[in-house]
Formats: structure tokens, sequence, C-alpha cells
């Protein structure tokens, strides 16, 4: 941890006293997402989570992708 980061983050608590309140929203947040994670793998299984995260990456792939020509091919790039 930084020397001075308590320092810090008292003096943005005074300068701006919503500071304290979204770092405290932030790490709620926070704390509830990785919360919901552990109840959703406790529930399923993690190999059925990995599946699924697997399957949502190649769902967002384009279907085709556009071929380079030979001219703009980096290989050819390489051997000007």
């Amino acid at each position: 941890m930084e020397p001075a980061s308590f320092g810090v983050f008292y003096t943005n608590c005074m300068e701006d006293q919503r500071f304290f309140w979204i770092l405290l929203l932030n790490c709620a947040i926070a704390y509830l997402v990785n919360l919901t994670n552990f109840l959703v793998t406790k529930c399923t299984s993690p190999l059925t989570l990995q599946v699924r995260g697997t399957f949502t990456h190649l769902s967002h792939q384009p279907v085709c992708q556009p071929t380079n020509s030979p001219s703009n091919s980096p290989i050819n790039a390489r051997a000007r």
C-alpha cells in the first residue's frame, strides 16, 4: 500500500463530501457482484459457467472475417 494513501483519501474526502459515498457505493457494488458470482457458482457447476462464457465469447465473433489480399498481406509487406 502506498505510504501516503490515507492522506490522499482524507484530502479527497475533505475537498468533496461525495467522494466518500461514491467510494463506499463502488465497494458495495463490487462486493455484491462477487457475492452474486459466488452464489451462481455454488448453484451451478464452474464448468457450466466456463462453457457458457466460451459460447458467449464465440457468439460475439463475426461469422465471416474478410481475408487480406496478397498485396496487403503482412508477409508480403515484410518481403518488400
